[in-house]
């Protein structure tokens, strides 16, 4: 029932539509009030001249939470930069690469062994 109307005898929806609707503004003005200057601190391709270690970037082309151009964008600053890594792309596969999970693992577990000489 719309706001003020009885759903039955001495009983109305008001109150959780009000609460609703208060949840619904709150989480439209954070939206609205987003920043993402804020963010870039915590952003991989703002902090590569941390990275020491030879890495592997593993993305896959259909990932719908990381954009794959980004993947891409930081093997190119790690590129620029002279840091020791591996990119390897997993085409139309997801964030999770789980339609090659084993091999991704492989090459985790290859690089490690090659670092610590194990």
């Amino acid at each position: 029932p719309a706001h003020g109307e009885r759903s039955r005898p001495g009983l109305s929806a008001g109150r959780v539509q009000s609460v609703a609707m208060r949840l619904t503004v709150e989480r439209e003005r954070e939206i609205l009030d987003f920043k993402p200057e804020e963010y870039s601190q915590v952003s991989s391709l703002a902090n590569t001249a941390l990275v020491k270690v030879s890495l592997n970037i593993q993305h896959g082309t259909a990932d719908e939470s990381v954009p794959f151009e980004w993947g891409m964008a930081l093997a190119a600053r790690f590129e620029k930069k002279g840091v020791e890594h591996n990119f390897y792309s997993y085409i139309g596969d997801n964030h999770d690469i789980a339609g090659n999970w084993g091999t991704a693992l492989g090459r985790d577990f290859g690089l490690f062994r090659s670092v610590t000489g194990s």
